[in-house]
């Protein structure tokens, strides 16, 4: 699988302080996602060890199969729903609803996550 690896590069005082703004921000394909996702890396490089910072846009309905990743991982759903299941196997009926606002969450390196369909309608 390859990784993304267009980090942004540092500019002056960025040990400081460091915005970066919606209009900046460069969304791309990336192969393991469905066709029409798209991903962000904000800060880091995912393909390196250390923090990073990804922002993901999955359009209705996209559905991701049951992966891993080995480090843990934290979720913000920035809009919309967010359904994610845990396990190995996709079962549609274990999937949970994480709103947007309300859904802060982690799943470390050990927890197989996934599929997650997104959706923009309460379930």
């Amino acid at each position: 699988m390859s990784t993304p690896t267009s980090a942004r590069s540092h500019q002056p005082d960025e040990d400081r302080f460091h915005a970066i703004h919606a209009e900046d921000i460069e969304w791309k394909p990336f192969p393991a996602f469905p066709l029409d996702a798209r991903l962000a890396i904000l800060v880091g490089d995912p393909g390196k060890t250390g923090p990073y910072v990804i922002r993901v846009k999955l359009p209705a309905g996209a559905k991701m199969m049951p992966h891993k990743h080995p480090e843990d991982c934290i979720y913000t759903v920035m809009s919309g729903v967010f359904y994610i299941g845990l396990g190995d196997v996709f079962d549609e009926s274990r999937l949970t609803a994480r709103r947007a606002v309300l859904s802060f969450f982690r799943a470390t390196s050990r927890t197989s996550t996934g599929p997650n369909p997104a959706n923009t309608s309460p379930r």
